[in-house]
């Protein structure tokens, strides 16, 4: 075969890789970044919840131990 029919195979091959490695690691950050959102979301909630549960335990702990044993803060 021709030197330069040669050159043309391999860049051909060479320009779908590329192309196929391009494809697969956007994919790959696209699931990265729906990933990244959720565990955004989910500590924000689980930061709300424990404000809740925090919130709870003081009027529990005021409602036993009375109003003159508040938290001090």
């Amino acid at each position: 075969m021709d030197d330069l029919l040669k050159a043309d195979i391999f860049f051909l091959i060479a320009a779908f890789g590329v192309i196929a490695v391009t494809i697969v690691l956007f994919s790959v950050l696209y699931y990265l970044v729906r990933i990244l959102r959720d565990v955004r979301h989910i500590s924000k909630v689980a930061k709300e919840e424990t404000d809740h549960i925090a919130e709870d335990v003081e009027s529990f702990r005021s409602a036993v131990m009375g109003p003159k044993h508040k938290r001090k803060r």
